[in-house]
């Protein structure tokens, strides 16, 4: 057994994000924001001199000012290849700090829905080719988890399937949509649901007014889930609250290290 005394008081401090390439250059904002100096947060995001960081001052209704997110999903639903469609939705994701709200998940997503498959906001969702799907509820018998994504397209015979990414050196998993866990679309996602994912450009979307949800930790998450490139879209008001306010958790962890 090895001797790790002399770790004992130590701490080791990673200085350098690998999710980013080289094309984003996100580490001093990711400091600033982990650090709660929202003084500094803001200079770099007004600044312009992060590359491919983008600051979208004031913006809130995330479909008006890039309306290249629709154009985005436009574009799965002529995709034949469901491996290459699933790889396609995640160059790009819409990241909320809420639920609900106009700047929430749940109502962004209705919005989209109704845009991209004709039918009216509140009619309940349907499928319709190109839809993503957020599982929301662990199925073991189906091995689909909450949070795994998949997308709806037809196969060869124009059958309407939900594909799911595959297990080892199967490509995608195919699911007839009626048979699947609850779910959800996933167009626009929480920040919490989209932890410990990544993907190639990422929106965030922060509400117009300020929440007890948000704080630094939620802000850190959203804007470190880019690897690429990032948009940060919200008011300078909502932002410094946000990194004003620290989410402390209670784990019990530091009180039996010390009893140690």
């Amino acid at each position: 057994m090895r001797d790790t005394s002399s770790l004992r008081g130590h701490r080791v401090h990673l200085q350098r994000g690998w999710r980013q390439d080289e094309a984003l250059h996100l580490a001093p904002l990711a400091e600033a924001v982990r650090s709660g100096d929202a003084i500094e947060a803001l200079a770099l995001l007004r600044g312009g001199t992060l590359r491919n960081v983008h600051f979208h001052e004031g913006a809130d209704d995330p479909l008006h000012a890039r309306p290249g997110l629709l154009a985005h999903w436009r574009a799965l639903a002529t995709l034949t290849d469901p491996a290459e469609a699933l790889r396609q939705a995640n160059r790009l994701r819409l990241l909320t700090a809420l639920r609900e709200g106009a700047q929430g998940a749940r109502g962004l997503n209705a919005r989209i829905e109704a845009t991209l498959s004709g039918r009216r906001i509140g009619t309940p969702p349907a499928w319709f080719p190109g839809r993503l799907l957020l599982v929301t509820r662990n199925s073991h018998r189906h091995k689909l988890f909450n949070g795994d994504v998949g997308i709806c397209l037809p196969d060869a015979n124009g059958t309407p399937l939900a594909w799911f990414p595959g297990e080892g050196s199967i490509g995608t998993r195919a699911f007839h949509p009626a048979a699947l866990p609850a779910h959800e679309s996933a167009f626009a996602m929480t920040v919490h649901k989209a932890q410990g994912s990544e993907f190639d450009e990422v929106w965030l979307q922060l509400p117009r007014a300020d929440s007890r949800v948000l704080s630094r930790e939620l802000v850190y998450t959203g804007l470190t889930r880019a690897r690429s490139a990032l948009h940060v879209a919200g008011s300078a008001e909502v932002i410094a609250a946000a990194l004003g306010r620290h989410a402390g958790r209670v784990s019990g962890l530091g009180w039996r290290l010390r009893r140690r």
